[in-house]
């Protein structure tokens, strides 16, 4: 993303920056979480807390790495929409 000229702001709470950008320790440190958009890089059982927490911020989009999905998540949620790569 950042070699598209997109912001990016990685969320790591283990590590300070992650290539050269401070990280922010949680997904509820984002200043406008209604107005982001979330890529998901992380194992499965993670991902679950992540898109709860997205959900409950109210962040419009994420997107998962093929495997970070958690399948379970996806089926008990409506209104999640799954979109071709």
């Amino acid at each position: 993303m950042l070699d598209k000229g997109l912001d990016a702001v990685p969320i790591n709470p283990f590590v300070p920056e992650s290539l050269g950008v401070s990280c922010l320790s949680s997904l509820s440190d984002l200043p406008n979480p209604a107005q982001t958009s979330i890529s998901i890089v992380t194992q499965p059982s993670v991902t679950l807390h992540i898109l709860q927490q997205a959900h409950t911020l109210g962040i419009f989009a994420a997107w998962q790495f093929i495997a970070s999905i958690n399948a379970s998540y996806i089926h008990s949620n409506t209104t999640v929409q799954q979109t071709p790569p």
